[in-house]
């Protein structure tokens, strides 16, 4: 539980703890500490979690179940059932449509305000690890050697871009280019129309958050985040006990990660300059929230903190 605050930006950072019987979604500015709601109706331990709204979010479980809650009732609007494999990743895309990738093979359409399925949008033989939302308010996911594009009111594919990694997946994001940066173990690469926009970088990367149309910037299970301007390495910030990061997150210019230490870092973006160290956080994952609350899970659970 953390139970300290950053005074950052007017942002929240979602952290999403993977595996474990923890998901935070952290206020970092203002916020009290003080718990006002408990969110109960997942069943095994909750495995992601996203925003839909100021006041709305939705979290995977490994119960195979999404749920749909107001954080300020604290009522679980919908369940949203369908899935047979726990609940991997989440995306919102346009007019607000919700998708779920999952353990058992599919990718799923959700309406978040109705609750009820729009369908399968894609299927395989194993397990689909990452889903994001393209700059049009599509979707993408990956397959075995592909990044599939498909449209989300129609629910066709509408574009498969070769993406041969030699690794799973396990992070796919849209760059503000159109292109997608797509992230596993034996290291991070970018594609756009089929061709590479950066190399290999040939470590095991953790993480990588997109900062403007020239920049990104790269997480490493070695405890270091290096920053890209057009392929060149502008900056480098080290954790600083050495330990692997396990989550990124970038927002007004600053660079938060948490690590294998159980240690939350912030960093300048700019020059790598090391602002702030919180200990006892966990081992987390991280992503950037729009909603002014912060929720919690205790094993099945979430708590809404304020």
């Amino acid at each position: 539980m953390i139970s300290k605050r950053i005074s950052l930006a007017r942002q929240h950072i979602a952290i999403h703890i993977a595996g474990v019987r923890e998901i935070i979604i952290e206020y970092l500015h203002g916020f009290e500490g003080e718990c006002v709601l408990e969110l109960k109706g997942h069943s095994q331990c909750v495995a992601v979690v996203t925003a839909l709204n100021t006041t709305q979010v939705a979290s995977g479980s490994c119960d195979s179940n999404v749920c749909v809650w107001d954080c300020e009732t604290g009522k679980c609007l919908h369940t949203l059932r369908g899935h047979t494999g726990a609940i991997t990743a989440l995306a919102v895309c346009k007019r607000g449509i919700l998708a779920s990738a999952s353990r058992d093979g599919t990718v799923r359409l959700w309406n978040p305000v109705s609750g009820k399925s729009r369908g399968t949008l894609h299927e395989q033989m194993f397990a689909v690890s990452v889903v994001a939302a393209t700059l049009d308010g599509n979707l993408a996911t990956h397959d075995d050697d592909s990044i599939l594009i498909y449209d989300v009111l129609k629910g066709t594919r509408l574009q498969e871009i070769a993406c041969h990694v030699e690794e799973p997946v396990h992070s796919l994001i849209c760059l503000r280019n159109g292109g997608f940066l797509a992230c596993s173990e034996d290291g991070e690469q970018a594609w756009r129309s089929s061709q590479k926009l950066f190399d290999d970088y040939g470590q095991f990367i953790t993480a990588v958050v997109v900062i403007s149309e020239t920049k990104i910037a790269v997480a490493t299970a070695s405890g270091e985040v290096f920053v890209f301007n057009n392929r060149q390495r502008v900056v480098e910030c080290r954790a600083p006990c050495g330990s692997g990061i396990r989550a990124l997150a970038y927002f007004d210019g600053l660079l938060v990660a948490t690590c294998l230490d159980q240690e939350l870092h912030v960093w300048v973006e700019e020059d790598g300059t090391n602002i702030q160290n919180i200990t006892e956080v966990g081992s987390l994952y991280l992503a950037v929230m729009p909603n002014k609350v912060l929720v919690t899970s205790n094993g099945n659970d979430l708590q809404v903190w304020m």
